[in-house]
């Protein structure tokens, strides 16, 4: 049988514990033996492993409240349409554990996912996801379009987000340079075609745009092709508050994705009217990492996404005045 729970014991921990975060110096056996508690015990305390009361017993890693939120956070990835992996249930439950600890920590097996859902399987149960078939995908069935915006009702009525709390963000690529289809030039009667070379020095970029079903503009991020940006090559009239961002492609990636949600959460923080904000965007990778799906759940940011092949039809940047609210 397992050591019982001694409450003395554990305050003991606690006081030995904060004597050696005022003093670096001390070692853990003087400690254990001034406060008379195990050594391995203080040890395992300082390295971040919870007291045995602490964790619903079963050898739990997680606490309840811990746990509850682990399945929040699931519960949402599945309502967005994204249901996590094994690896990503214990991502998710070891970046609990690290925001709730204090010093040294100390994270979940390997296995400790499958153990999890074995003792949650009332609740959860892995499936191997199938593909829809490309012809299936590309076909905008009106069943499909309407779900979507009984999707979006649902969404809005159940984490109660307001009107200008909804935003659509996108991305669109321009190149910089003159435009060869779009130059005519003279040339005689007779002639079928003329053929320029096409100047392979013009640079591309990429602007993510975001807007509120408010009115409200978040400024941009302009990502360029590099690796690096040095201030003195800029010479600009950009807003101050312009995200500026390079990428050997040029595109956006998991890393810039994450950045840009940082920068979305910075400016729309502190002006919003509920707890939760919605985010309206299309599937792509980058936008979908776990690190943004982690920080989305965190700030209450709820990504909503459009079917697939579906955004000429739907996305609010691009098909008209964004009203997704009447009244």
């Amino acid at each position: 049988m397992p050591p019982k729970f001694d409450p003395a014991q554990e305050q003991r921990i606690c006081e030995a514990l904060l004597e050696l975060n005022s003093n670096s110096t001390l070692k853990l056996r003087q400690l254990a033996i001034k406060y008379r508690v195990p050594l391995s015990t203080l040890s395992a305390r300082r390295r971040g492993r919870p007291p045995a009361s602490s964790k619903g017993g079963q050898n739990k890693a997680l606490t309840k409240t811990q746990d509850d939120a682990l399945k929040g956070y699931i519960t949402f990835l599945n309502y967005i349409g994204q249901p996590p992996t094994q690896f990503a249930v214990r991502r998710a439950a070891n970046t609990i554990l690290r925001n709730a600890k204090v010093g040294a920590f100390e994270g979940v097996g390997k296995n400790w996912a499958v153990r999890w859902l074995l003792r949650n399987k009332d609740f959860w149960k892995s499936i191997r996801p199938k593909t829809l078939q490309a012809e299936r995908k590309a076909t905008h069935q009106k069943s499909d379009l309407l779900n979507h915006f009984l999707d979006f009702q649902h969404a809005i009525q159940k984490y109660g987000i307001a009107q200008d709390d909804v935003y659509n963000f996108d991305e669109t690529g321009f190149r910089i340079g003159v435009l060869i289809g779009g130059t005519k030039v003279i040339t005689h009667v007779a002639t079928k075609a003329v053929y320029l070379s096409n100047p392979d020095n013009r640079e591309s970029i990429t602007s993510v745009e975001c807007i509120s079903a408010g009115g409200d503009v978040i400024p941009l991020m302009i990502i360029m092709a590099g690796k690096v940006m040095l201030e003195k090559h800029f010479d600009n009239s950009l807003n101050s508050d312009t995200l500026l961002a390079v990428s050997e492609s040029r595109y956006s990636n998991d890393v810039l994705g994450l950045k840009w949600l940082h920068h979305f959460h910075r400016f729309t923080e502190a002006k919003k009217k509920g707890v939760w904000r919605m985010l309206i965007f299309d599937g792509h990778g980058s936008h979908l990492s776990d690190d943004f799906l982690l920080f989305a759940w965190e700030k209450k940011i709820l990504p909503f996404l459009f079917p697939a092949h579906t955004t000429h039809l739907l996305q609010p940047l691009d098909v008209g005045v964004f009203q997704p609210f009447k009244h």
